[in-house]
């Protein structure tokens, strides 16, 4: 979050490893969505994380749909960004999820991104 997208490229490199190895691994692809997202590749985050989801059905994580619901919001998607932040939020009342500290974050940077709110500990009119 915040960095230049090329200091994810690493990241991005090892996601695509894991993910070659273990290419059914949910858990992998979330990570490797995660990183195409950090490094603005948007349309292959959105896809990566479509197909994560899925597989991490029974455990339901929560930056399946908010790293969706933030690459739908760059590709210009906002009405489908809206309704998969709004299904983040039902996910995110599930006890397991309440405080997850990791959860919460992602929450918070997808909330700040489609909803405009004000990052916490930022002023609302405070210039990044």
């Amino acid at each position: 979050m915040g960095a230049a997208a090329g200091r994810y490229r690493p990241a991005l490199r090892a996601a695509q490893a894991a993910c070659h190895l273990q290419p059914g691994n949910g858990v992998y692809l979330t990570t490797l969505g995660v990183a195409q997202y950090r490094a603005s590749g948007y349309q292959d985050a959105l896809a990566t994380l479509m197909q994560a989801e899925p597989l991490n059905a029974e455990r339901g994580i929560p930056a399946d749909l908010a790293f969706q619901a933030m690459a739908l919001f760059q590709l210009g998607q906002k009405d489908k960004a809206a309704a998969t932040l709004a299904r983040l939020h039902e996910r995110m009342k599930a006890p397991r999820w309440v405080s997850d500290a990791e959860s919460l974050l992602v929450l918070e940077e997808a909330e700040a991104l489609i909803e405009g709110r004000a990052e916490r500990g930022k002023k609302p009119d405070a210039k990044p």
